[in-house]
């Protein structure tokens, strides 16, 4: 197979099916994402069959103990069982609650003249996909891009490829059923990564990419694309705990942040304690109840009794993203220290802060630079779901275009729509 050939024809159909999808109004794109919820439905055990195909094939290549951690890491992210196939299908049916911002107008003036200009949302046009072991972001990707007019091509890892497969023949299945091209969507079914290499090449067909993943796809991705990037980077969360925060509060949101979850982006992988925080024992002793390793600084070792999970961090622990049960911990100063360390040391993905003080929490909403800041609040709660969003494409952790999770509004454009009366220019 010629690769390159191959990567413009997908490149060249995706940005014909684009113009097509872009006639298409409110209702018929819903309609589709209500035949894709049936045809989930209908092809469960099909999807757990490819994706059991998936875990074996994974677990297969455990060469030694050292691979376990991670293996685990990635099966986390890629089983699927009765729940989370309906987590699925809830997830399309939330995106089909949402508003169609396509075509809503963000702002419009009228000139003493008369002439009328307005700024009015619009899809981006293409937008590919890479991501790694979660084919959950199969259905929410081609969701959201399709109820905001934007045809996908979508690339998953060759983790994940049968249920990949799996899922984009519901997906073929719901645009037959309407007679839509379907180019709209395009699942990549070959992991050769020549071949992405070639697509993020095509910028002449594609317009957005967003890679979601590890560090090594990131980089890989911003130093071979010619194609814009919005960055789905690594989750490098913080949890900051002040002098005055609760014990109640702090020991629920350190667990949940951190133990709810370890694989995820959002989950918490480090904290932060001020020196005088009086229950720093408490918190260390909840996490460790929760079988979470406990990576710590030289000063708060000395304060805590001995146990096989609490060990002493080196530098490279922190600013480290460890999607497993261990979290780097260290005490500080005063604030102005904390956040020092979390605007060097983190992702700029999500950080949080335990506090009574509105006057600090307000410093910490103002000088962390993080796409989501929070106050009394748990990291995992940094979601596009939790968020009203529906669904994600992301968590950018740049700043241009977007910040933040990623929803409707963050997949489309903005032009300007300008209406005269015989209007021209003196």
């Amino acid at each position: 197979m010629n690769l390159e050939k191959f990567s413009q024809d997908i490149a060249v159909l995706s940005k014909e099916a684009s113009y097509k999808i872009a006639k298409l109004n409110t209702k018929e794109k819903n309609d589709v994402l209500i035949l894709l919820m049936y045809y989930i439905r209908e092809n469960k055990n099909n999807i757990l069959q490819a994706n059991k195909i998936d875990i074996d094939n994974i677990n297969k290549n455990i060469k030694d103990e050292n691979d376990k951690d991670r293996i685990d890491t990635i099966i986390d992210r890629l089983i699927l069982d009765d729940k989370k196939i309906e987590d699925i299908i809830n997830a399309v049916e939330k995106v089909i609650t949402l508003n169609d911002s396509v075509g809503s107008y963000v702002s419009m003036v009228e000139r003493e003249d008369g002439l009328i200009i307005g700024r009015m949302r619009c899809p981006i046009g293409v937008i590919m996909m890479i991501y790694e072991a979660r084919p959950n972001v199969t259905i929410d990707a081609f969701c959201l891009c399709f109820k905001s007019s934007n045809a996908v091509i979508l690339r998953g890892g060759k983790e994940c490829i049968n249920t990949n497969i799996a899922f984009a023949k519901c997906i073929e299945h719901a645009l037959a059923s309407k007679n839509l091209d379907k180019n709209i969507c395009t699942v990549i079914d070959n992991p050769d990564r020549q071949l992405m290499a070639y697509l993020l090449k095509e910028n002449k067909s594609i317009d957005m990419v967003i890679p979601r993943g590890g560090e090594a796809l990131i980089n890989y991705v911003l130093e071979n694309s010619s194609i814009p990037v919005v960055c789905h980077d690594r989750g490098v969360c913080h949890l900051y705990i002040e002098s005055d925060a609760s014990l109640n509060m702090a020991v629920d949101i350190a667990v949940n942040s951190k133990a709810h979850r370890t694989s995820v982006c959002n989950a918490t992988e480090c904290i932060l304690f001020h020196k005088d925080f009086k229950y720093i024992k408490e918190v260390c002793e909840a996490l460790v109840d929760n079988d979470i390793e406990l990576r710590v600084c030289n000063k708060l070792y000395s304060k805590l009794a001995k146990n096989e999970k609490i060990i002493g961090a080196n530098e490279n622990d922190y600013g480290h993203e460890f999607l497993s049960k261990i979290v780097a911990m260290k005490i500080v100063d005063d604030f102005d220290m904390a956040a020092t360390h979390i605007n060097k040391y983190g992702s700029h993905h999500t950080d949080s802060i335990v506090t009574d003080s509105f006057s600090i929490a307000q410093k910490f909403k103002k000088e962390i630079d993080s796409a989501v800041v929070m106050v009394n609040a748990s990291t995992r709660l940094s979601d596009g779901g939790e968020f009203g969003l529906g669904a994600e494409i992301g968590i950018s952790n740049q700043k241009l275009h977007s910040r933040g999770p990623m929803g409707l509004d963050d997949l489309t454009s903005i032009k300007y729509v300008v209406v005269g009366n015989g209007h021209i220019r003196k």
